[in-house]
């Protein structure tokens, strides 16, 4: 008996004198990034089934992992609204933001794609917006913004819409 509470002194110790919990946070997960060649659109999805369908029902095209970020709440993670209208994914953390696009836009909610980091934080990286024509674009390479400003007329950069830790290692170029 006197073992078992010297054990549980111990642990208990350690769990203090390290500053955290014994549950780690769960990791992050992958944030698919699909494009539709027909429609111009981009769909970011957690779900490897949803993967698969858009493929299968709805001619998207596999491109890669985005970024990751994190299926359920975590703390400093905030809610990434997924929202459409017509042939446009439209991503945001901004409740306000939502509101106007399904209000004055005619966008439809589709829910929490994922949840991310409002502000940068240690292992972040940002996720770019911008927009042209009636499209939407998400990416955390700065490069690709640069590039789609060169071949795409009427690009506009929206600023970062979100934090999210990147798809490998440091953020991309």
């Amino acid at each position: 008996m006197i073992s078992r509470i010297n054990t549980a002194l111990f642990c208990v110790s350690v769990v203090a004198l390290l500053g955290r919990s014994v549950h780690a946070d769960p990791a992050p997960d992958p944030l698919y990034r699909l494009a539709n060649p027909s429609t111009g659109d981009h769909l970011f999805t957690t779900s490897f089934d949803e993967v698969i369908s858009a493929i299968e029902n709805f001619g998207y095209q596999y491109e890669f992992v985005a970024a990751k970020c994190f299926t359920t709440s975590q703390a400093g993670t905030v809610p990434f609204f997924r929202l459409r209208h017509l042939a446009d994914h439209f991503y945001t953390t901004s409740e306000q933001e939502a509101e106007i696009a399904v209000a004055a836009n005619g966008f439809t909610r589709e829910g929490t794609a994922c949840y991310v980091y409002p502000s940068q934080v240690a292992g972040s990286c940002p996720i770019y917006r911008i927009s042209f024509s009636v499209h939407h674009f998400y990416t955390q390479s700065f490069a690709e913004v640069l590039a789609d400003f060169r071949t795409i007329a009427g690009v506009t950069f929206e600023g970062v819409a979100a934090y999210a830790p990147p798809a490998g290692t440091g953020c991309p170029q």
